[in-house]
């Protein structure tokens, strides 16, 4: 280890002196007196590199010096070297204490500072836009961190309206300072997960190979389920910044700083177009780079660094978000402005993507113009609408006048980060500062509503802290809406067909689904992305987010918190959509763990709607609709191990029907053609099942070395430890075979209650 830093100490200093040789080289063909020949000997033969730069900062900066009026000779190369000194001088820089920097650094720093502010910005800004472009040179955090000050100063000495080009090309690679971290932890942990994947395949080819064992391998495979975080694996969330987390908080308010300088022009510009009534081109580059700095400040909110931290970054004492939210208040943009904004950019987006695909078929651009049904704009739509003029106005005063009327907005189209908007939506709704006041003309029904594609990308953030920020949002919303206020049209609450992505572009009428399991084509869309999917289909996928976001957040806190906002978010939907989205999630959850859980809900639903008087609740939890579903968890098949919670939830809720409806027969449970379809589709099969899985594990419990390997292997596919010891394989089959017992108790006793039945149908 000493040799290695040994080794990269002396290749640092073989650079340093390469760098000091390439100025020298430039320098001196440039010099013609001896006594500057003769100055430059000396500072090249000095042993402390902070004097050589030294030297070269008093030839280039004082007006006597020897190369005041000479460097533009050499400007490309000279800028060229002082960026490489900089990245070299600062190896031993340290992000926590970023205003501790070398010495020679410092000096190069100035060189740089000068020219950035003296000599020709344009030029200055160019080879800065080289360095970002390059791949001969990997600069360092602390370099590109610096060409951001240095970029600025000379941008600044532009005239505001010619800096778009320029700020378009300098603001990305100053964003990827800020991503570089998460991707390296992306790519990491990538890499665990490969080798995780690999160990297990190891293990899995030692095993023996016979036919059983194949049938099991077959299951694994069609298993794609993820279990509840079980307690080895629970997490809990500090309230206080980690080092990794505080690290960023230097990047982050120098790219914030320089993004607030150049609102603040734009801002001074603005005013001085509306007082002069200046010609549309000014405006249009207003326009731009209002744009333009807009997109960068909702790519910085996207970022984990920015959300994940419990505690505020600050940036001289204040948090950074109040920055972010004076920049937002300089610009001039309504909340209602950025959360439209994807609605105009998606139907923007589509009408190009169907304009790609009719040109495919050899059409010309008369024919797309020609064909009305192609276009999605809805300014478009309304002009062939004159007709329903009065629904038309209702529908626009949605938008604000701004968008509608403004042709410089309509040409620079956003494409806004749903992360970020989904995360601005939260600092909105959650944390108000003096630049973030939920308008009281917004009911919670229309936020939640209106903005489900931004909650949905927060909740499928890798980051359970991300999603959480989702969870907190429907929490708060759904409080405050009316119960069984929300209607949702049957079809919406059923899983769409997914199979060819051209006809969720062309926009095409989803099959609807009329069964409880899912087809082929038909399935969960927690996964897909928003702008692909009906926004009539949100609600559902919403629903479908928070589910899988529970199962797999690793706090247990936050996953009765996140349980508990569900159960609320559901109490906000009319009876007919609850019972719905409740029949479809029965029937097809992903997550074998928590469908008992559902399973459970509905039951709390059906008793509930039993103590109510209102009718249209009664008509779906207290009738015939609810045996369809009842019937669902009490189906034979599959793992039963993973479905266990489902069937002893699944059983009760049937018993306790039985029970409840002895008397009325409201649900036409105790009628005798369902009793005998209970028995011969439902019960029978099932107790045959578990019968047969009972015997399996009584034998594991008493030591049968085969029956023990085939429940090792059914406990690692269920995403539990795999390394058990013998005992604790007896100990673990002895309580399934209990649970086991349980249940088969239950089903005989639904069996006697059934035998009581006296009545025909």
């Amino acid at each position: 280890m000493e040799q290695q830093q040994q080794d990269e100490q002396q290749d640092v200093i073989r650079i340093q002196n390469e760098i000091q040789k390439d100025l020298i080289s430039l320098i001196e063909p440039l010099l013609e007196s001896d006594a500057a020949k003769q100055q430059l000997t000396i500072l090249s033969e000095s042993k402390e590199s902070w004097v050589f730069y030294q030297g070269i900062l008093d030839m280039i900066v004082q007006d006597t010096g020897c190369l005041h009026d000479l460097y533009n000779d050499i400007y490309w190369e000279l800028i060229h070297c002082l960026v490489k000194s900089i990245n070299i001088y600062s190896t031993k820089w340290d992000i926590h204490n970023p205003h501790l920097i070398d010495s020679t650094c410092t000096i190069v720093l100035k060189i740089m500072e000068w020219l950035s502010n003296n000599s020709s910005a344009r030029e200055f800004l160019l080879v800065i836009e080289e360095f970002h472009g390059s791949s001969f040179i990997s600069l360092s955090t602390f370099t590109k961190i610096s060409l951001i000050s240095l970029s600025k100063n000379a941008l600044k000495r532009i005239s505001v309206e010619k800096r778009f080009n320029f700020l378009k090309c300098l603001i990305p690679p100053m964003i990827r300072i800020l991503i570089d971290d998460e991707k390296k932890q992306q790519q990491q942990e990538e890499l665990n997960a490969q080798q995780e994947k690999q160990r297990k395949r190891n293990d899995d080819q030692e095993d023996d190979e016979d036919e059983e064992d194949d049938q099991d391998e077959e299951e694994e495979q069609d298993d794609k389920s993820i279990q509840i975080v079980g307690p080895e694996k629970e997490e809990t969330l500090s309230q206080q910044n980690s080092d990794q987390e505080l690290c960023w908080q230097y990047p982050l308010s120098s790219v914030l700083d320089f993004i607030h300088s150049f609102i603040m022009d734009v801002k001074t510009l603005e005013k001085s177009v509306e007082q002069q009534h200046s010609q549309e081109l000014d405006a249009t580059a207003i326009q731009q780079q209002q744009h333009l700095l807009l997109n960068a400040l909702f790519k910085i909110l996207s970022l984990e660094i920015v959300s994940l931290p419990p505690q505020p970054l600050l940036l001289n004492g204040n948090p950074l978000i109040c920055m972010i939210g004076e920049c937002l208040s300089l610009l001039g943009v309504s909340n209602n402005y950025i959360l439209k904004t994807d609605q105009r950019f998606r139907a923007k987006k589509r009408e190009m993507e169907l304009e790609d695909l009719y040109f495919d078929e050899g059409l010309d651009e008369d024919d797309f113009e020609d064909d009305k049904d192609l276009h999605f704009d809805p300014i478009n739509i309304k002009k062939d609408q004159e007709e329903e003029e009065e629904e038309e106005e209702e529908e626009e005063g949605e938008f604000p006048e701004e968008d509608q009327d403004n042709t410089i907005e309509r040409q620079h189209d956003l494409d806004l980060s749903y992360t970020g908007i989904g995360y601005y939506l939260y600092l909105l709704v959650l944390k108000p500062t003096e630049q973030y006041r939920l308008p009281s003309i917004q009911s919670p029904n229309s936020i939640l509503l209106s903005n489900l594609p931004y909650l949905i990308r927060l909740l499928q953030h890798k980051s359970y802290k991300i999603g959480f920020k989702a969870i907190q949002l429907v929490s708060f919303l759904s409080k405050r809406i009316k119960e069984s206020s929300v209607q949702v049209d049957k079809k919406y609450l059923f899983n769409p067909v997914i199979d060819d992505p051209v006809e969720l572009v062309l926009g095409k009428q989803l099959q609807e689904q009329n069964t409880l399991t899912t087809s082929e084509g038909q399935k969960w869309i927690n996964e897909q992305a928003s702008a692909l999917l009906d926004p009539q289909y949100h609600l559902l996928q919403l629903i479908q987010c928070i589910i899988s976001f529970l199962v797999k957040c690793p706090v247990q806190k936050i996953r009765t918190f996140t349980y508990n906002s569900f159960i609320v978010l559901l109490d906000c939907l009319c009876p007919s959509a609850r019972f719905n989205v409740l029949c479809n999630l029965i029937g097809t959850c992903i997550f074998p763990s928590f469908t008992g859980l559902l399973v459970h809900i509905f039951k709390e639903q059906i008793n509930k709607a039993w103590l109510s008087t209102d009718a249209e609740y009664r008509s779906y939890f207290v009738s015939p609709k609810i045996l369809e579903v009842v019937q669902i968890p009490m189906q034979s098949g599959g793992n039963l191990m993973e479905r266990m919670d489902a069937i002893m939830n699944g059983i009760n809720m049937y018993r306790y029907l039985l029970i409840r409806d002895k008397e009325t027969n409201n649900t036409g449970v105790w009628s005798k053609s369902k009793i005998m379809g209970a028995r011969e589709q439902s019960l029978h099969p099932l107790q045959k099942n578990l019968l047969a899985t009972q015997k399996e594990f009584k034998a594991s419990s008493q030591g049968d070395e085969a029956a023990m390997q085939k429940v090792l292997k059914g406990v690692s596919k269920m995403g539990m430890s795999d390394q058990l010891s013998t005992q604790d394989i007896q100990k673990a089959s002895t309580l399934v075979v209990h649970h086991i017992d349980l249940a088969l108790d239950v089903i005989d006793r639904i069996i006697e209650l059934q035998d009581t039945l006296t009545r025909d149908d």
